[in-house]
């Protein structure tokens, strides 16, 4: 896949609207922070400017805070805060969910792990703390040090049941042989309670394992829906859950037939409002492919797929990441897309037709972790890591 036009932080990306060419633009991108070592970034917009939360280091093996930085849609940095949360121990695995906007509330949220257990943190519109964390515990005893446990964690805000969605799925220390890994749920309150009268909720159980989550809602009914893969060696298939008011997940298969084989390494789902439909994006390492192959599929409110899936990859396959959100755009159902092949960034919009067979948009060839891109009015705005250096870039949607 071919990168297009000149290396500059504020570009223009000419997006014909029916998905049948784009002609791209490249993102140089500012950049937030000037030492140390950053990763794993989550933006999101409240309407008058981004929030960013990533994990930061001083230096490459030290141990990581959770960092946030305030910025404005030119790329300046209005507010940075250092140590959001820190981790105690190097060694000790740790997880970043989504940054989430709670327009309700004027309320930042996200979540991350530490001591095995996951700190639940709400901020407000300047990236200020709110109250103290909550703490969900899940997995191993904090005794059982000799085997800490990794959690894949996803997070929502639901205007519709104005409340947090907390989704996880505790993967056990890759060292151990035995693995058993359902998914759970929290709910929680604007104020930082639990709603109802449990810690988490099990939701998914798994014959041999799940990996990965990935939360929406249904904007209608306030109905949580989940993607995640779920494995029965050597099958790896991806699945959409439609969670219940009684806390009971319906499953559908999507994609079914697509590289069944294949380990999962990422899924997102999304909730379309005017269509009532849900998008959901896999990774899969592909057999005999140096990289993984990126699949979507459309799913009815209901969950039941619609059509073939799409699938595809350029070059030796995808890296180990990609990232999704919406575009809703005025005349078309359209998704961004980003993934990366070789540490560079590709970002494409797709829909039901198909996906678009030029770059939107690419970063420079030392990118390797990102959020998910997202369009606010007629830019779309991009935050990743390059030679570990958290940055930013936008560009002009034509």
């Amino acid at each position: 896949m071919r990168k297009m036009g000149s290396r500059i932080r504020r570009g223009i990306c000419i997006v014909p609207l029916l998905l049948l060419h784009t002609v791209g633009c490249s993102f140089s991108g500012k950049a937030l922070t000037t030492s140390g070592f950053d990763a794993e970034p989550h933006m999101v917009f409240n309407g008058s400017h981004f929030g960013i939360v990533y994990y930061h280091r001083t230096q490459s093996l030290g141990w990581p805070s959770v960092d946030l930085v305030k910025v404005a849609k030119d790329g300046s940095t209005l507010a940075a805060k250092s140590g959001a949360g820190a981790i105690s121990h190097l060694y000790v695995p740790y997880r970043l969910s989504e940054l989430v906007w709670n327009q309700d509330n004027q309320q930042f949220a996200f979540a991350y792990t530490k001591d095995k257990v996951i700190h639940f943190v709400r901020l407000d519109s300047s990236l200020n703390p709110l109250g103290s964390p909550l703490i969900i515990k899940f997995g191993l005893p904090a005794s059982s040090y000799e085997h800490p446990t990794l959690v894949d964690l996803s997070l929502v805000w639901n205007a519709v049941k104005k409340e947090y969605g907390l989704t996880f799925v505790t993967v056990e220390h890759p060292y151990l042989q035995e693995r058993h890994d359902d998914i759970y749920i929290s709910r929680i309150s604007p104020a930082g309670s639990y709603v109802g009268t449990y810690e988490r909720l099990h939701i998914v159980t798994c014959p041999g394992d799940c990996e990965k989550t990935s939360l929406t809602y249904n904007t209608d009914t306030g109905q949580y829906a989940l993607s995640y893969f779920k494995n029965d060696f050597p099958k790896s298939e991806v699945m959409l859950g439609l969670l219940s008011a009684t806390g009971n997940v319906t499953e559908h298969k999507m994609m079914s037939g697509w590289n069944t084989n294949d380990k999962g390494e990422e899924t997102h789902v999304h909730f379309d409002p005017r269509t009532g439909e849900y998008f959901v994006v896999a990774l899969k390492r592909k057999s005999g492919l140096t990289g993984n192959e990126l699949s979507y599929q459309l799913a009815s409110s209901s969950g039941t797929p619609k059509g073939s899936y799409f699938a595809w990859s350029i070059g030796q396959g995808f890296d180990n990441l990609v990232s999704a959100s919406n575009y809703l755009e005025p005349t078309a159902n359209v998704y961004l897309l980003c993934a990366a092949e070789q540490g560079q960034i590709h970002c494409w919009m797709a829909n039901a037709k198909g996906h678009v067979k030029t770059d939107l948009a690419t970063t420079a060839a030392s990118a390797n972790s990102w959020g998910p891109a997202l369009v606010v009015g007629d830019r779309m705005y991009l935050s990743w890591i390059e030679d570990g250096t958290l940055k930013f870039g936008d560009a002009k949607l034509k």
